[in-house]
C-alpha cells in the first residue's frame, strides 16, 4: 500500500468515526441567508457542498433556494448514508485523492465550508472544483479559519499553539487552559492558512478572487468581543474568512 493510500485511509477512519462532527462556523447562518441566496445564480441552479458533513448547508439551501438541484460529497460513510436517508444527492468520495463524480462545468456554484484546512491534498481538490465549475458564471465560495486571527497572533507571541491548529490525532495540545481548548478533542485541521496563502493558493489552482469578506468568533464576549467585531472587519485578522471567486479566464480557456 502506497503512502498516499494510507493517508486516506487513515483519513476515512477518522471520519467515519466523528460521523456528524462539524467545525463551529461563525456567521454561518448568517451567510447562507444574506449572501448566497443573493448571488447571481440561474433559476434552476446546480450547487455542490464539496464536504458537506452532516448536511445543515444542504438542508438550509433546500429551504432557501426549493427550485435549485443540490449535491453534496463527503468522505464519511455514515453522513452519507444519513443524508441520502433524507432524499439528498449526496456521494461518499475522498476530496484529497479522488476526482468528483461530475462532468466538467456542470455546477453554477460550488460551495467547501470548513473543509479545505482538513485535506491532505488541497490542490487536488481546488483543480477537481475548477473542473466542475461553469467557466463563465459559476461561482466558487470558500470558508475557512484564519492561521493570522488576531488572537493567534498574541497566543504565539507568548508561546501558545495557535487555536484552529493541532499536532495530535487524539486531543488539542499546546493551549495550556481549558478554555483555550486544551485537551478537547481534535477536529482534524491539516493545514490552516493565512489570507495571502489561501489566495495564493487559488490564483495557482485557476481561480480569479472576487471578494474576500472577514467574520467575527462568536463565541468570545465583553471586552473582547468587542475588539474582535472591530478587527474582523479586516478579513486578515478575523477569525475565518470567505473568498468568493471564479474560474480565471486562461483556465477556462485551457479546459474549453
Amino acid at each position: 500500500m502506497s503512502e498516499g493510500e494510507v493517508e486516506s485511509d487513515s483519513f476515512k477512519r477518522f471520519y467515519n468515526e466523528k460521523p456528524t462532527h462539524t467545525t463551529s462556523d461563525p456567521g454561518l447562518q448568517e451567510l447562507i441567508e444574506s449572501y448566497i441566496v443573493k448571488l447571481n445564480l440561474p433559476r434552476s441552479p446546480k450547487i455542490l457542498d464539496a464536504g458537506c458533513g452532516d448536511g445543515r448547508v444542504l438542508k438550509a439551501l433546500r429551504h432557501l433556494l426549493p427550485d435549485a438541484e443540490l449535491f453534496g460529497v463527503d468522505i464519511s460513510e455514515p453522513n452519507v448514508q444519513m443524508l441520502r436517508g433524507e432524499g439528498l444527492q449526496v456521494y461518499q468520495g475522498d476530496l484529497s485523492t479522488g476526482n468528483l463524480p461530475f462532468a466538467d462545468h456542470f455546477f453554477d456554484l460550488c460551495i467547501m465550508f470548513h473543509t479545505i484546512e482538513h485535506l491532505y491534498d488541497t490542490d487536488h481538490s481546488l483543480r477537481e472544483i475548477n473542473r466542475v465549475l461553469k467557466g463563465e458564471s459559476g461561482i466558487f465560495l470558500i470558508l475557512t479559519p484564519n492561521l493570522a486571527f488576531w488572537i493567534n497572533r498574541l497566543l504565539l507571541a507568548i508561546g501558545i499553539q495557535p487555536l484552529h491548529t493541532e499536532v495530535s490525532a487524539d486531543k488539542v495540545l499546546g493551549r495550556r487552559f481549558g478554555f483555550l481548548g486544551q485537551g478537547n478533542p481534535v477536529v482534524g485541521h491539516i493545514h490552516v492558512f493565512t489570507l495571502p496563502a489561501l489566495l495564493d493558493i487559488l490564483k495557482i489552482n485557476g481561480f480569479t478572487v472576487l471578494n474576500v469578506r472577514g467574520f467575527p468568533d462568536p463565541r468570545l464576549k465583553r471586552v473582547s468581543k468587542s475588539v474582535d467585531f472591530v478587527l474582523s472587519k479586516r478579513a486578515s485578522l478575523s477569525t475565518s474568512f470567505l473568498v468568493t471567486c471564479k474560474t480565471s479566464l486562461d483556465a477556462a480557456k485551457r479546459s474549453a
